[in-house]
């Protein structure tokens, strides 16, 4: 249980919506 280490939960949160966002992104792009 680092304070350095509190930085990452943020992102993690963030990420599942950003990674599906970019997945919708990434298929638009390959079509």
């Amino acid at each position: 249980m680092t304070g350095k280490r509190i930085v990452l939960p943020p992102l993690f949160i963030g990420g599942p919506r950003d990674m599906r966002r970019r997945y919708m992104d990434a298929i638009a792009l390959v079509q």
